[in-house]
């Protein structure tokens, strides 16, 4: 199964890929087994949730870590600077994460002035999802 996407690396997508196929894998060999419904249902949904997490991971890797460059311009004029990449945990439906992205302020130490990647997915404060 290959659905090549323009402008996207395709090995991002290959673990899914794979699991989807284990999962139509699965459908089938469940037809030929007699498996009961309630059976397949709730193997799907682990397998779903799983297929969803990697979805998402693939997403984060796509999206980038927010690099804006050595020095970014705020909307009043100031610059600030590039600082040591910070980590973010995160939570959905899908399972926990830990975003890297690049944040901007004055200096170490000091308020963060600009997250782009937060910024540009629209992440809550928070470390849960808005679901």
């Amino acid at each position: 199964m290959s659905f090549p996407l323009p402008g996207f690396p395709d090995d991002v997508f290959a673990p899914v890929r794979s699991e989807l196929e284990s999962m139509i894998t699965s459908v089938c060999e469940a037809v030929d087994a007699g498996t009961a419904a309630h059976t397949l249902e709730a193997g799907l949904f682990r397998q779903l949730l799983q297929l969803g997490h990697r979805l998402f991971e693939s997403f984060l890797t796509l999206s980038g870590p927010g690099d804006a460059g050595a020095r970014l311009a705020l909307e009043d004029g100031r610059i600030v600077k590039r600082l040591t990449a910070r980590p973010r945990p995160y939570r959905n439906l899908f399972g926990e994460y830990q975003i890297a992205r690049f944040v901007y302020g004055q200096r170490e130490g000091q308020k963060l002035e600009a997250i782009p990647l937060d910024a540009q997915l629209q992440l809550p404060e928070a470390c849960t999802s808005y679901l």
